[in-house]
């Protein structure tokens, strides 16, 4: 059986491992190399849409925009199941 402790070291090793993996696949993230930039490298790991405007965000979120109140195909077809 497992100890606490090894339990703890295994699911830091995990988690180690999925921030390596997300560094190594959104080095090119911002349309640059951010790997001689280790704090945009960590910003792009943590918090992937760099902002919050129109293109990056949902859409569906922004109230600003025309089609924020329309729904999905997905939920259309759902309510018409309801039916």
């Amino acid at each position: 059986m497992m100890d606490s402790e090894e339990i703890v070291k295994s699911n830091r090793a995990i988690r180690r491992g999925h921030v390596q993996r997300l560094k190594n696949k959104r080095r090119f993230h911002f349309g640059r190399d951010l790997r001689n930039d280790p704090v945009s490298l960590a910003k792009a790991v943590d918090t992937p849409t760099p902002c919050s405007c129109a293109m990056c965000c949902n859409i569906r979120k922004n109230k600003f925009l025309k089609d924020h109140d329309k729904l999905t195909r997905q939920e259309q077809i759902s309510r018409l199941d309801d039916l």
